[in-house]
């Protein structure tokens, strides 16, 4: 298979579900500024949350907003993935009370791994790490960096292709010179459509992420 991106590995803070994040399964855990504590229905799991101070061996950071109090409001937040773990977060900290809801018995979503009773893990769901800087963003929205949760390595080369007939393999690189390169090697002049499909990709990211 192809392999490529940025590679997300627990750190410093040993979180797990969400890769260094909340785990929800019957006990009290705490992600990103945030604390839960949850209890197991017939129907789903219940993450009733609130901003908590950073933990011992966190950072806070400096120019993030601090949480601002109670405002009365009530709201429940279906899904305990990625997305509801942050907006969780994002809503406490403007003084909203939130529960956040969950079918399964882990947080986190797709973002989850299996280990064998041999230490080898295998990552379920998404294996790349792709836009860190809203990973960032989102850590930095609930007061925490980061870097106290989540180590990202950068892969190198961030996609390698295998083809099965002949088990040869082609490394795409960052660097376009190399690309460039690598593409006339395998068929000549297929360098021109390689990066007017790269351009074309890239304006349709631009617009999907604004």
């Amino acid at each position: 298979g192809a392999r490529g991106g940025a590679r997300a590995t627990p750190s410093r803070a040993g979180l797990g579900g969400l890769g260094g994040g909340l785990v929800v399964s019957g006990r009290s855990a705490s992600f990103s500024g945030v604390s839960a504590s949850s209890s197991s229905s017939s129907a789903a799991n219940v993450a009733n949350v609130d901003v908590a101070p950073p933990s011992s061996g966190s950072s806070a950071t400096p120019t993030s907003t601090p949480p601002k109090p109670d405002n009365g409001k009530n709201v429940v937040i279906v899904g305990a993935g990625v997305g509801g773990l942050c907006m969780a977060g994002r809503l406490r900290r403007e003084g909203y009370a939130v529960t956040l809801l969950e079918r399964g018995t882990r947080a986190g979503g797709r973002m989850t791994s299996a280990e064998t009773p041999k230490g080898y893990r295998f990552d379920t769901g998404p294996s790349l790490l792709l836009f860190p800087d809203k990973y960032r963003e989102a850590f930095e929205a609930l007061g925490r960096d980061i870097k106290d949760y989540v180590d990202i390595v950068r892969v190198c080369p961030p996609y390698r292709i295998h083809y099965g007939e002949d088990h040869t393999s082609v490394d795409l690189s960052y660097d376009c010179e190399e690309m460039r390169a690598t593409c006339e090697s395998i068929e000549p002049g297929s360098s021109r459509s390689y990066f007017r499909w790269l351009s074309a990709a890239k304006a349709s990211l631009d617009l999907g992420v604004k």
